[in-house]
């Protein structure tokens, strides 16, 4: 990641140091991975990118290719497309904080969480089996929008992503004079997004 701004401040609300608000904010950026656009060298006319299904298999070092089965024709090849116009991604993270404090070896705070991610990258076939027959009404039912090729896998930056949660804790220095600290936290988020995978949705 390329971390951008970052803001943080913390306020003594009663003046004598026992409660304190807190607040931060920062903006990263995340660097396009090599993933997204260099696999553009895959396309032809210099390298195909195929995919063999139901091919049975055989002992030789052919396969299927060593039976004496006339040619065998092949599906195909596969495209990946990067938008030319394709945005960085970052997300943005604040947060507000209130602790108190009980005693002088425990502490209690209640904080807010937030995150939003823009412009996350996306991958879409953009040429899906059955699509000719639903865009373009093609009777065959099976065909895709452009039937030179098999899919056509479209690198961009369409995801989205938010995260909102609140955060309950409690920590406690040296309990009952044992030396031992007790940390505890709760934390209540929801997480919302339309791409959790870049690779797999």
């Amino acid at each position: 990641k390329q971390f951008g701004p970052r803001f943080g401040a913390a306020y003594d609300v009663t003046g004598n140091g026992r409660s304190v608000i807190r607040a931060g904010y920062a903006l990263s950026y995340e660097r396009n991975f090599n993933n997204v656009t260099f696999n553009v060298i895959q396309n032809p006319p210099n390298y195909a990118v195929l995919a063999l299904t139901n091919v049975p298999m055989d002992t030789n070092n052919l396969g299927a290719f060593s039976q004496n089965v006339g040619p065998l024709p092949l599906p195909n090849t596969t495209l990946r497309a990067v938008d030319p116009n394709i945005k960085p991604a970052y997300s943005q993270n604040w947060n507000l904080t209130l602790e108190h404090q009980l005693d002088p070896s425990t502490l209690v705070s209640l904080g807010y969480i937030g995150s939003r991610g823009i412009h996350n990258y996306s991958i879409a076939n953009i040429n899906r089996q059955f699509s000719g027959a639903n865009y373009l009404g093609d009777a065959s039912g099976v065909s895709r929008l452009n039937l030179q090729y098999g899919n056509l896998n479209f690198r961009g930056a369409d995801g989205d992503s938010y995260y909102n949660a609140l955060n309950v804790g409690l920590r406690s220095n040296n309990v009952h004079h044992t030396g031992l600290t007790a940390i505890a936290n709760y934390t209540y988020g929801r997480s919302i997004d339309n791409n959790s995978s870049t690779f797999g949705d």
